[in-house]
C-alpha cells in the first residue's frame, strides 16, 4: 500500500517560518510506515531548493513567495497577496517521481490558508483521479464541512492519536501496531536543524479567544520518558533548535515541567529552546526560571494579551499583572536580560479600546520587557466568536479568508495604516529596552 503525505503551500498577506513545522503529518508518517510505503511532499520545507529566502540563527526565516491575484472577497484590501513555498513547477517535478498512491493525506494550518489545500486537491484530482484524499489539522478540525467542500473525501477532526489509529484502520483495513504517540519521522525533512516539541496537548484554561480546547478537548501530558526519547532522537538526526509547542507547559509544573527540565539538565543536550506559544506567567517560579536558563531556553515569551484587569478576567483569567511582574523578576534573577523577555499583547482584542492597548504597551515597557503585538483573529467555536456573531461582525457563512489576523482588525475599526503606525511605535520602544 502506498501513501502520499502533503504539507501544502500557504496563501497569505504575510508568512514567516517561526518554527512552522508539520508535526502531526510527520507523526502520521511514522504510523503509515507500519502499513506500507510512504512518500512525502512538503511545500513549506525551507530545505527544499528555492523555498528559503533568508534565515536567523535559530532556524527561522523567510519563505520564497510570488505575488498572486487576491480572491474576490479581498480585492478591496490595499496589500499584496502571495503564494508562499515551493514553486508549482517544482511540486509537479516531485510528484512526477512518486508512484500513484493508494491514499493521500494533507495537513492543514490556519483556516484562512485553505486556498493552498484547494490548490493541492485540484492538482491531485487531475493527476490521480479516483484516489481518496483526506485532510487533518487545524482547518480540517475547526471547519470540517468547509474543508470537505474543497474536494476532499473526508477529514480527520482533532489530534487524538488513538482515534487517528482507529481512523486509519477504518479507511485502509490495516493495523499500525503503535499504541503511543509516535515519534515524528524527521528523515523526510530536507532541513532538520530546527523542529518542535509537544510535551502536552490541550490546555486546562478556557480563554475566550483560543481554539486549544476545540483542537484538544481534554488536557493531557506525556511522560518524562517519552519526551526524553523524542529529544534523544532529535539529537541523533541533527536538530539544534527546538520550539516548545505546548499551550500549558508550566501547568502543574511539579509533576510535568519541572521533572522534564531537571532531566534535560542532567542530559546536557546541546539544544536551544524557544517558546513561541507563550508561557503562563502565573506558574513561572524561581526554580522554573533557573532551569529555563540552565537548559538553554533562549526565546522566552510570556502571554498577557492586555493589562486591563476586567478584560483579563472576562477572557479567561489566565494571568494577572502582578503575576507577570513576579515572573519577570524571577527570569531576571535567573540571569535573563530584560531585552530577552518578550510579552504578547493583542491588537484588536474585542471589548478593548485603543487606549487600553496603549496603556498595556507602556505597562510592559515599564517592566523592561519587549512587546510582541499579535493581531486578534476570530476562531469559529470560541466564546468571542459567538459574541462577534451576535454583534453581526462575523457570520457563520463568512469566507474563512476573513479570519486572517492581518486584516480582521479592519472589521473592528482599525485601518492598515494605523496598525503599521502602532507596530512602528512598538518597534521603537523595544529598541530602547
Amino acid at each position: 500500500m502506498k501513501f502520499l503525505l502533503i504539507n501544502p503551500p500557504v496563501y497569505d498577506f504575510a508568512c514567516y517560518d517561526l518554527w512552522m513545522k508539520p508535526l502531526g503529518l510527520l507523526r502520521l508518517a511514522t504510523l503509515l510506515e507500519k502499513m506500507g510505503d510512504v512518500f512525502y511532499l512538503d511545500c513549506m520545507d525551507r530545505g527544499e531548493e528555492g523555498v528559503s529566502e533568508r534565515e536567523d540563527e535559530f532556524g527561522c526565516g523567510k519563505f520564497y513567495k510570488e505575488e498572486v491575484e487576491k480572491p474576490e472577497c479581498l480585492k478591496g484590501i490595499s496589500r499584496p497577496y502571495f503564494r508562499y513555498g515551493l514553486k508549482k513547477e517544482r511540486v509537479i517535478e516531485i510528484l512526477d517521481t512518486i508512484p500513484t498512491p493508494d491514499f493521500v493525506f494533507i495537513t492543514t494550518g490556519m483556516t484562512y490558508w485553505y486556498p493552498g489545500v484547494e490548490e493541492m486537491v485540484q492538482m491531485l484530482r487531475r493527476r490521480y483521479p479516483g484516489v481518496p484524499i483526506y485532510a487533518g489539522g487545524i482547518y480540517a478540525t475547526l471547519l470540517p464541512e468547509h474543508a470537505k467542500q474543497r474536494g476532499l473525501n473526508g477529514v480527520f477532526v482533532g489530534e487524538d492519536y488513538q482515534r487517528l489509529v482507529e481512523f486509519l484502520k477504518e479507511i485502509t483495513g490495516k493495523e499500525t501496531g503503535i499504541t503511543k504517540i509516535p515519534l515524528p519521522r524527521l528523515e523526510f525533512l530536507k532541513r532538520r536543524d530546527s523542529f518542535v516539541l509537544e510535551t502536552s496537548q490541550g490546555c486546562p484554561f478556557r480563554c475566550a479567544y483560543c481554539a486549544s480546547f476545540l483542537l484538544h478537548p481534554t488536557f493531557s501530558t506525556r511522560s518524562v520518558e517519552e519526551v526524553m526519547e523524542e529529544l534523544d532522537y532529535f539529537q541523533d538526526v541533527g536538530v539544534k533548535h527546538i520550539a516548545l509547542y505546548d499551550d500549558a507547559f508550566l501547568f502543574r509544573s511539579e509533576i510535568h515541567a519541572l521533572p522534564i527540565l531537571r532531566e534535560i539538565e542532567k542530559r546536557n543536550y546541546n539544544f536551544t529552546f524557544h517558546t513561541p506559544n507563550g508561557l503562563h506567567a502565573r506558574f513561572l517560579n524561581e526554580e522554573i526560571a533557573y532551569l529555563l536558563k540552565k537548559t538553554g531556553f533562549i526565546t522566552v515569551r510570556l502571554s498577557l494579551e492586555t493589562s486591563r484587569k476586567d478584560l483579563q478576567e472576562k477572557t479567561g483569567g489566565k494571568v494577572k499583572n502582578e503575576e507577570l511582574e513576579r515572573a519577570v523578576k524571577n527570569l531576571q534573577k535567573a540571569g535573563y536580560l530584560p531585552s530577552q523577555i518578550d510579552v504578547y499583547l493583542m491588537l484588536g482584542l474585542p471589548g478593548s479600546e485603543k487606549e487600553d492597548l496603549r496603556e498595556s504597551i507602556l505597562y510592559v515597557n515599564s517592566l523592561g520587557c519587549r512587546v510582541i503585538l499579535a493581531n486578534f483573529s476570530p476562531i469559529p467555536g470560541t466564546p468571542i466568536w459567538r459574541e462577534l456573531e451576535e454583534e453581526g461582525i462575523v457570520k457563520e457563512k463568512m469566507d474563512p479568508l476573513w479570519h486572517n489576523n492581518t486584516i480582521f482588525p479592519l472589521r473592528l475599526g482599525w485601518s492598515l495604516q494605523e496598525i503599521r503606525e502602532w507596530r512602528l511605535w512598538v518597534k521603537e520602544l523595544n529598541g530602547k529596552v
